[in-house]
């Protein structure tokens, strides 16, 4: 519930986005220092994958701490440029389209936060704690980019009854841009996420985005897993968009798309089911089933038909 929410692979299809680069890591003691710069690779929705997006690049590094053997914490720092102009690629934000048009200057900005992780064991089970938040600061091409985001989570799962049945709740909100004719550009940028494992309806993504949710996981078996998530979402500005999509994956497109809320902040609630059965350690079927109510903002964009439908079902075997 940490990992890949700013950037990592994106896998789900068969044409993957990945990155190239190096990585030094460094254990030191209860400590492990780590930093990185790559740059994503051409992908995900382009069937022309591998060749590198040389305009866009990342930096980063991170010093993770392990208290003790119930806890884990980080404080990191990322660094993302993309110098991708138009009009080839236009900056996806709320001003007039005329306005991007005409912005060339470079994307490049700062992020950074922390995470912090605790269980609690008891007599009835484990409860976990989760708390992670990060902050940007630097420019969106002519504007100044100010933005954040904060996740918390709590659950428990009970260990030793039957299905071991893990409940947990979260909340999560990230900034939006409520004044799209100023200098600033206060939307929250995801930059190159792993988008489904926060969004697993891929319709929404964590930009400009209040998340309420609970999950259910179940373990009937040790073949069988069970996951079932309830999420109500809004956006955080109405002025702003609502936004999808993972980030840059070829040359000619942001990587995000956006539609306008309509006035409303109310965007969707989302019930889904994930059934995993895992006969042997390489083998696991997957079957997924998705179901969305659209609210004010989804009117908006669609008043004929406001609900979607998603499922799907995949094997996977690994040698």
């Amino acid at each position: 519930r940490v990992q890949e929410r700013l950037f990592g692979s994106f896998g789900f299809s068969h044409v993957q986005r990945s990155f190239d680069g190096i990585l030094w890591m460094k254990d030191i003691g209860k400590r492990t220092l780590s930093i990185a710069l790559i740059r994503p690779t051409r992908g995900a929705f382009d069937l022309k994958g591998n060749d590198e997006l040389r305009d866009v690049a990342v930096g980063y590094a991170s010093l993770t701490f392990v208290p003790d053997d119930k806890s884990d914490a980080r404080i990191f720092a990322i660094w993302y440029y993309d110098e991708r102009k138009p009009p080839k690629v236009v900056k996806l934000d709320n001003r007039p389209i005329a306005e991007r048009n005409n912005d060339t200057d470079n994307i490049s900005f700062p992020s950074v936060g922390f995470h912090y992780i605790r269980t609690f064991p008891s007599k009835f089970g484990m409860t976990d704690f989760l708390f992670w938040g990060t902050w940007q600061a630097g420019k969106w091409g002519r504007l100044n980019h100010r933005a954040g985001a904060l996740a918390f989570e709590l659950g428990h799962q009970w260990t030793k009854a039957r299905w071991q049945p893990w409940l947990r709740i979260g909340y999560f909100h990230s900034t939006g841009d409520g004044k799209p004719n100023d200098s600033d550009h206060k939307t929250f940028f995801q930059m190159l996420p792993t988008p489904r494992l926060y969004a697993r309806m891929p319709i929404y993504n964590l930009m400009n985005n209040r998340d309420l949710f609970a999950q259910l996981m179940l373990k009937p078996s040790k073949k069988l897993t069970l996951r079932l998530d309830w999420h109500m979402l809004w956006l955080t500005k109405s002025e702003d968009f609502w936004y999808a999509g993972g980030g840059a994956f070829n040359h000619n497109s942001f990587g995000y798309i956006g539609r306008p809320s309509g006035g409303a902040k109310r965007l969707m609630d989302v019930l889904d089911l994930s059934i995993d059965y895992t006969p042997d350690p390489k083998t696991t079927w997957t079957l997924y089933l998705a179901k969305a109510w659209g609210k004010g903002v989804v009117r908006a964009n669609f008043p004929a038909k406001d609900s979607a439908f998603y499922t799907y079902s995949e094997f996977v075997r690994r040698w």
